[in-house]
């Protein structure tokens, strides 16, 4: 009798262990390739992080689902496989993939100027090929000029323009990075773009574009060197 318990409960035990692997093995996953186009080598010790985001509200700082951290076995494209919880994935909300290839040291050496969209509905968007763009470095010195736009709701943007460029940072949304963005044709004001990342503004306000959601009337609050 002793025995029949012990093998049953090395039954049931078993049992629950393989169904917590079985539901592990039952996440999901989104796949693709992070990329960029500069001819350069990765140095060694670089990562790639790839992050799934509900961007459902327009005007509010995205909330992660996901996180994957992937150690490239060589150059570019770097393959990623993202798992995600199924149940956190709502058919009515919106949700983005974005990328970065980081420094050894960890500071941001490529990011994607965007998100990528991750669902049609529920279903996943396969082999997603996610373009990184480098983080620009303001030449100190340089002659340019800085303005801060304010959106509401504790969101800012920085802008500094250049030669032709914008340089725009966004704490809120790109942590310590920045993007350039290349003066584009307008019917009006002033029109800056890079990739899905837009900023236009027309006198004290402007409406910006990046991941997926839309900024109107923001108004430049001071300007600076």
């Amino acid at each position: 009798m002793v025995i029949a318990l012990a093998v049953w409960g090395a039954i049931r035990t078993f049992e629950r262990s393989d169904g917590s692997r079985s539901t592990a093995r039952r996440d999901p996953a989104l796949t693709g390739t992070v990329f960029y186009r500069e001819r350069i080598a990765l140095p060694n010790g670089s990562t790639a992080e790839v992050v799934l985001e509900d961007i459902s509200v327009a005007d509010r700082p995205a909330v992660e689902i996901a996180r994957a951290t992937i150690a490239p076995a060589g150059q570019v494209p770097i393959p990623f496989k993202l798992r995600y919880p199924a149940d956190q994935i709502a058919k009515d909300h919106r949700y983005g993939v974005r990328a970065a290839i980081l420094w050894p040291t960890g500071a941001r050496m490529f990011v994607s100027a965007g998100q990528y969209s991750a669902f049609d509905g529920t279903a996943r968007s396969d082999d997603l090929a996610i373009l990184v763009q480098r983080v620009n470095e303001t030449v100190a010195g340089a002659d340019t000029a800085r303005v801060l736009f304010e959106c509401g709701d504790d969101v800012f943007f920085a802008m500094r323009f250049a030669d032709g460029q914008a340089t725009l940072s966004a704490p809120k949304f790109l942590g310590n990075d920045s993007i350039v963005l290349q003066r584009a044709e307008a019917a009006s004001g002033a029109r800056y773009v890079a990739g899905d990342t837009v900023f236009w503004n027309k006198g004290e306000l402007a409406t910006f574009q990046i991941g997926g959601r839309t900024f109107i009337d923001c108004r430049a609050t001071r300007s600076g060197r």
